[in-house]
C-alpha cells in the first residue's frame, strides 16, 4: 500500500494501527487487531512516524501535567471543537461515541451544542483510575468514546492502548512517572 500510494500515485502515505470496537460495541473487530509490540514495531521502521511522534510529544511535553491535574471527563476536542451526528440523526461528541446523542429531528443544532454537548464536557471524573495520573494520557489515545466502546464503562481504561503508550514511551526513551497502580510503568514488564 504504501509503494502504491507513495511511487505509483505520488501521493504520501499514512496508516493507523489501532483498531476500535464497532460503534455499536461489537468487539469483532479486534480479532483482527494488531497487539501492542507490533504497532510499536511498525512505528519504529518508518523514520517518519517517529519523527511525528517525537514532534507531538515535544509539543505536548509542556502541557503533560494539566491532563492528568484536570478532573474533566474530556480531554479531547469532543463537543467543544468538533462533533458528529450519525446516520439517525443523533448529534455526538465524536464520531466513536457510542454514549447516548441528542436527536436533531426534536430539537436544533444550536440547542444540541449549547445543551446537550455543553452538558457532556462539563462531566467530571467520578472514579480515580491510572489514567488520571499518566503523563501519557494525552499521548495514548484514551478518552471516554474509546472506554465506553472498549469496556463498556466511559472512564474504564483501554488496557491495549495504555500498553501501547507505555510501549512507545520506552521505545523513544522517554521517562513516564509511575501514576498509581499501572503494570506497564515498570520497564521489566515492557520485554
Amino acid at each position: 500500500m504504501k509503494r502504491l500510494a507513495e511511487e505509483e500515485l505520488g501521493l504520501s502515505f499514512r496508516f493507523d494501527a489501532m483498531l476500535n470496537p464497532r460503534c455499536d460495541c461489537s468487539q469483532s473487530p479486534l480479532a483482527v487487531r494488531l497487539s501492542p509490540e507490533e504497532v510499536v514495531a511498525l512505528d519504529l521502521m518508518d523514520p517518519e512516524r517517529i519523527n511525528a511522534l517525537r514532534e507531538f510529544a515535544g509539543r505536548f511535553s509542556q502541557t503533560r501535567t494539566i491532563g492528568h491535574q484536570s478532573d474533566g471527563l474530556y480531554v479531547c476536542g469532543g463537543g467543544a471543537y468538533s462533533f458528529a451526528v450519525d446516520p439517525y440523526g443523533s448529534l455526538r461528541m465524536c464520531v466513536l461515541s457510542p454514549e447516548e446523542g441528542f436527536d436533531l429531528r426534536r430539537g436544533s443544532f444550536q440547542g444540541g451544542w449549547d445543551q446537550f454537548l455543553s452538558r457532556e464536557r462539563d462531566r467530571k471524573i467520578d472514579r480515580k483510575s491510572k489514567c488520571v495520573r499518566c503523563a501519557l494520557r494525552l499521548l495514548c489515545g484514551m478518552c471516554p468514546a474509546n472506554g465506553a466502546l472498549e469496556c463498556g464503562d466511559p472512564q474504564q481504561p483501554v488496557d491495549f492502548l495504555c500498553r501501547v503508550a507505555h510501549l512507545r514511551a520506552h521505545a523513544l526513551g522517554w521517562d513516564v512517572a509511575p501514576h498509581g497502580e499501572c503494570e506497564y510503568c515498570k520497564v521489566a514488564h515492557l520485554r
